[in-house]
């Protein structure tokens, strides 16, 4: 149990260190009631990006949106929510809302047997190509699976692919999880264990298997969860 805790420790270390890395995030105290603030000066003056990493706040906007709430919000002492932000833009809403887990190697194992599953090569080109066709173009940017990404991870009834997924790798040790289903298999929990294999090959691998879905994606936040795997960020994209 102890392991299993500093396992987890790690875990979550590197998952912040990348954000912190990426954001330019410093001076960091878990303990402390505060709000980071990080500018990014394309973003428009209608827009905040709001995040919650483990419970604390963050927000990204332009410096001129940073003044307006450095003004209202004693962001020292304060772990802003959306809520706060809306005391202070009347007219804020928010416009999407992405999800984040990650594996922490408890995931549900249990897989549909019904099916084969195996590591994908460059020779499956043909057969993966062919499932893409029963996708819509949405579903292909969103699930993002490509032959030549790492830990690609196929389902098989019998010689025919019928969902596939592979990893994106943010830096060195996380990686993003797509995942493509043929719809006339969908219902029958073969996107849930093909991303339960791409766990397991990700920990055995020594990457932290990271998996994104939106509020609106009923269906990935509800595969997300029965897998047990860990919701450790929210990110709000809020207009203003």
């Amino acid at each position: 149990m102890v392991k299993k805790s500093l396992e987890n420790e790690k875990i979550i270390k590197d998952i912040h260190d990348y954000w912190f890395k990426k954001y330019n995030i410093k001076n960091y105290d878990p303990e402390k009631n505060e709000t980071g603030i990080f500018l990014n000066k394309d973003i428009k003056d209608d827009t905040i990006f709001l995040i919650f990493l483990k419970n604390k706040s963050f927000i990204q906007c332009n410096s001129k949106i940073a003044d307006i709430i450095k003004i209202k919000i004693n962001i020292d002492d304060e772990n802003i929510r959306f809520e706060r932000l809306k005391e202070i833009f009347r007219d804020a809403k928010i416009d999407n809302h992405d999800y984040y887990f990650y594996s922490d190697g408890a995931h549900i194992k249990e897989v549909n047997e019904e099916f084969d599953y195996r590591l994908l090569t460059k020779e499956d080109l043909n057969i993966l190509n062919d499932m893409k066709t029963y996708c819509t173009k949405e579903e292909l940017e969103m699930g993002f699976v490509e032959i030549d990404h790492e830990g690609i991870m196929g389902c098989f009834d019998g010689e025919k692919l019928v969902s596939a997924g592979s990893y994106i790798y943010w830096g060195d040790k996380i990686g993003d999880i797509g995942i493509l289903t043929h719809p006339e298999y969908r219902k029958r929990k073969i996107g849930r264990s093909v991303v339960s294999k791409m766990c397991d090959w990700g920990m055995m691998n020594n990457k932290i298997p990271l998996y994104r879905c939106n509020d609106l994606n009923i269906p990935s936040c509800r595969l997300a969860n029965s897998l047990n795997l860990v919701n450790y960020m929210h990110l709000y994209e809020i207009n203003i």
